[in-house]
């Protein structure tokens, strides 16, 4: 009879924490860490907040298409040397499969991708999202290219929704600095 209880004490403690462990985020990096990996530690970070009239909220559709979240304010970082700007990255979050993906996008002044990181996200199964591996597909990309899941970017097997929320994030990333800087 105790073995008996032991045994369904455990499945359930076992059945709960299955059911409750995707549900808590991982932060991987934080802003100010993820600010110094896009520019260096030697760079100044200045930070704009621009919100986006009508005319920008319609352009920034047709470029990214169904990949646009739109929200009131947009905060793009610039990462200036000797009073120069340098680069561009916003920080931005995307619904993934379980919870809210969030991503730096880090552009160069022609909105040319230099880099892609994962700051947080709630996965499981998307957890390679936040590999260089994957993450290296988005260097070199700009507005004129495709940017498709398994055309020009190859999507991780079983982490389809991941995949397709980072391809998004890039696309708004690349449309919003068009549109509100070039």
């Amino acid at each position: 009879m105790r073995l008996k209880m032991l045994i369904m004490r455990v499945t359930v403690v076992l059945i709960f924490l299955f059911l409750v462990s995707p549900c808590f985020a991982m932060t991987l990096l934080t802003q100010r860490e993820v600010l110094r990996l896009v520019f260096g530690e030697d760079a100044r970070i200045v930070s704009e907040q621009k919100a986006l009239s009508v005319g920008q909220i319609e352009a920034v559709k047709i470029k990214a298409g169904k990949c646009f979240h739109a929200q009131k304010v947009y905060t793009f970082h610039f990462g200036e040397r000797e009073g120069r700007r340098f680069g561009a990255a916003i920080i931005l979050e995307t619904p993934g499969k379980r919870g809210p993906i969030q991503f730096i996008v880090a552009l160069d002044l022609d909105a040319k991708v230099r880099d892609v990181l994962v700051m947080r996200y709630v996965e499981t199964r998307g957890r390679p999202i936040a590999r260089k591996t994957f993450l290296r597909q988005f260097i070199g990309k700009t507005g004129k290219d495709a940017l498709v899941l398994n055309g020009d970017i190859v999507a991780i097997s079983g982490a389809t929704i991941s995949s397709q929320a980072a391809v998004c994030t890039v696309k708004e990333a690349i449309a919003l600095y068009e549109v509100l800087y070039l």
